[in-house]
């Protein structure tokens, strides 16, 4: 016959044995902590297609703006892109990045044309412009930005 102390022996012996301790809970956040600092830069880093998408929206944001600011203040606007310095923007001003890793090339008219690296095209208060075209290659994807010289609105297209 079991005596009832035999009994809660058993019984405590049998829930102390369930469960984990604090040394195996604190060792499985340590190898889930440097699994997670190992991964995390492939998560965060930006695909190709969308740094590629970015860089595009904000030049054509830039281009918009250079365009209205021609209209709106009846003064020339000139976008200007240095490819050498990676930036881009309004007459050395409001000036935005290219990812160093993205390659720029242009086409624009000859007066705005200041050097193999640096370039622009100009917006006049009548919402035309000098023209141009901006192609934007990264890892194999590429994009273009075509500005008309008679209406002077960059759009994004295949060719110019």
């Amino acid at each position: 016959m079991i005596s009832q102390s035999d009994d809660k022996t058993r019984h405590r012996m049998a829930h102390s044995e369930s469960g984990f301790t604090l040394i195996e809970m604190l060792a499985v956040i340590v190898i889930l902590a440097a699994a997670a600092m190992i991964a995390m830069p492939a998560i965060i880093r930006k695909p190709d297609h969308l740094i590629l998408r970015d860089t595009v929206q904000q030049i054509r944001q830039m281009l918009l703006l250079a365009r209205s600011t021609a209209v709106t203040q009846n003064a020339e606007t000139v976008f200007v892109i240095d490819l050498k310095e990676h930036r881009f923007g309004l007459q050395d001003r409001r000036t935005g990045e290219i990812p160093e890793t993205m390659s720029v090339t242009f086409k624009v008219a000859q007066p705005e044309h200041r050097n193999a690296s640096r370039g622009g095209i100009r917006f006049f208060p009548d919402g035309s412009s000098t023209g141009g075209e901006l192609t934007f290659a990264l890892n194999g994807k590429t994009a273009r930005l075509c500005v008309h010289w008679l209406v002077g609105r960059p759009i994004e297209a295949e060719s110019c």
